[in-house]
């Protein structure tokens, strides 16, 4: 319909939304083809913002498909964008999913900034859904920190076992 009235923006806006319905049916193909007919048309018809959701939807995509790579290029590129645009909600929002995978790639200094850069801005935009899930995704790191310490103090302690052994053998 938008394609038949001349509009656009809403064609896009109709592309990434079937786009992003597709991947929630689990049609990832036609997740990817839909998405991408959305971002090229964003990009012909200068619509940055479609442009910035486009590829944050993008690396929902990779994620399900289980590329960490690409899905990190895709929620990085999204935030830049939506950073230029003034999107702070929708930065942060990338931001959580982009702390997400710096997490899994054992990045773990680097998603506490960026998921504590999203909790701010979320928090003062007032998204506490998303920002209650933020502060679930801090207690991991609290966790991770809490188990490390752990670890180095068993491995502390083995080791000062091992030179009191050495000690007694020389």
């Amino acid at each position: 319909i938008a394609r038949r009235y001349g509009n656009a923006e809403d064609e896009t806006l109709t592309l990434i939304s079937l786009g992003f319905l597709a991947h929630r049916q689990g049609q990832a193909a036609c997740a990817q083809e839909r998405t991408a007919a959305g971002l090229a048309l964003a990009q012909r018809q200068g619509f940055p913002a479609l442009k910035a959701q486009a590829i944050h939807n993008l690396g929902f995509f990779a994620r399900a498909a289980g590329d960490l790579a690409l899905t990190r290029r895709n929620y990085e590129q999204a935030v830049s964008l939506y950073d230029r645009l003034g999107h702070r909600r929708e930065a942060a929002q990338a931001r959580n999913n982009l702390g997400g995978v710096l997490f899994r790639q054992y990045e773990i200094e680097a998603a506490d900034a960026v998921w504590s850069d999203a909790l701010a801005v979320l928090e003062s935009v007032g998204d506490m859904v998303t920002a209650a899930d933020v502060r679930r995704n801090l207690e991991l790191i609290t966790e991770v920190r809490e188990t490390s310490d752990e670890s180095d103090a068993e491995a502390a302690s083995v080791e000062e076992i091992d030179q009191e052994e050495n000690d007694a053998n020389t």
